[in-house]
């Protein structure tokens, strides 16, 4: 997947727009909750903008509408859209049916100071997090890196080109006929759980010789 890194005049242009489809929709001076926490940023990058059309409450229950920063897999949307029906739901960036869809985009409050990309070492911080962790506690400080360089190199075949590891030679064996045996140890995530599978593949076979 490619990346795309978002700078402040791209927030401008797409807080623009966003702007304008909440007037469009008869939202006008209406009451908006940001979805924690890309929402929140999003919505003061629409609240900037001149003549701000709504004001920002605190609680969902008070608001007529929602803002986050993306909608990615659309779980947030639908969470809060099944809670709340009657209220719409708007985003800088809609993967779903937007330009962005097979990008990973990072925003500019994802990024450090140094320029580092924040975006993705946020995932792994909120998982401690939900299972419990203290992610500030010392010894996790940097597994967020650890974790995401870990899951970088599991998932490297993905941009590895098949091509170069299947091929086939002549080296002076074609005439052996013996079983030739090849134990080949794997590893790989189940897409149910991203539970490790981890094992070898035996791989064994006899040449045939041609008439």
């Amino acid at each position: 997947m490619n990346k795309t890194i978002l700078g402040h005049n791209d927030i401008d242009n797409l807080a623009q727009t966003v702007r304008a489809a909440i007037i469009a929709s008869d939202l006008q001076f209406s009451k908006c909750y940001p979805i924690p926490r890309g929402g929140i940023a999003a919505a003061y990058a629409i609240y900037a903008q001149y003549e701000c059309p709504f004001v920002i409450v605190n609680t969902p229950e008070e608001a007529d509408f929602f803002i986050d920063d993306i909608i990615d897999s659309g779980e947030t949307m639908k969470r809060y859209c099944d809670e709340y029906p009657s209220k719409m739901f708007f985003a800088l960036i809609d993967k779903l049916n937007g330009e962005f869809k097979d990008q990973w985009v990072v925003f500019p409050w994802e990024v450090t100071a140094e320029g580092s990309d924040e975006s993705a070492t946020d995932i792994v911080t909120r998982l401690l997090e939900y299972v419990g962790e203290d992610s500030a506690r010392g010894g996790l400080l940097d597994t967020p890196k650890r974790v995401l360089k870990a899951w970088t190199h599991w998932c490297s075949g993905y941009g590895t080109d098949i091509s170069k590891l299947l091929k086939t030679f002549e080296d002076g064996a074609e005439d052996c006929d013996e079983m030739v045996v090849r134990v080949v140890p794997f590893y790989s995530h189940c897409e149910h759980h991203m539970a490790a599978i981890i094992g070898h593949a035996i791989v064994a076979y006899i040449r045939i010789k041609r008439l």
